[in-house]
């Protein structure tokens, strides 16, 4: 299933997407919203993302690029950690080298892309 993402909103400001709670995908001929919370990780696939879901056992695929799609997500929630992933910061249990680790999955973290996620978590 191919789904057409949308903005909601007038601005495209950073300061204007934190205050939003989630973004507009159209499926058929109506927009369905997609809560942040509920947004586990997205996929690149070409010129098309995956994202997975909580609650949902097949991901929903958009006709947008990652880079495109990482612009539409605030930072204070999602991280890119791969020229294919980006994740959900709240749902990380771990890491480990080149590694994160949640819901029970592992993903690797890009060289150009470590620096980026360490600066965005709090270490002890």
């Amino acid at each position: 299933m191919t789904i057409n993402i949308e903005k909601s909103g007038a601005t495209s400001t950073p300061e204007a997407r934190h205050e939003r709670d989630g973004l507009f995908v159209r499926y058929q001929d109506y927009y369905h919203k997609i809560k942040y919370a509920d947004i586990l990780y997205v996929e690149a696939s070409g010129c098309y993302c995956d994202i997975y879901l909580r609650g949902r056992a097949t991901p929903l695929t958009v006709v947008k690029r990652l880079h495109d799609f990482e612009r539409l997500l605030p930072e204070r929630l999602f991280v890119r950690i791969h020229r294919s992933y980006i994740i959900s910061l709240p749902d990380v249990t771990k890491f480990v080298g080149n590694t994160v680790y949640f819901i029970d999955k592992e993903f690797p973290i890009g060289s150009n892309y470590r620096s980026q996620f360490l600066s965005r978590l709090t270490l002890l």
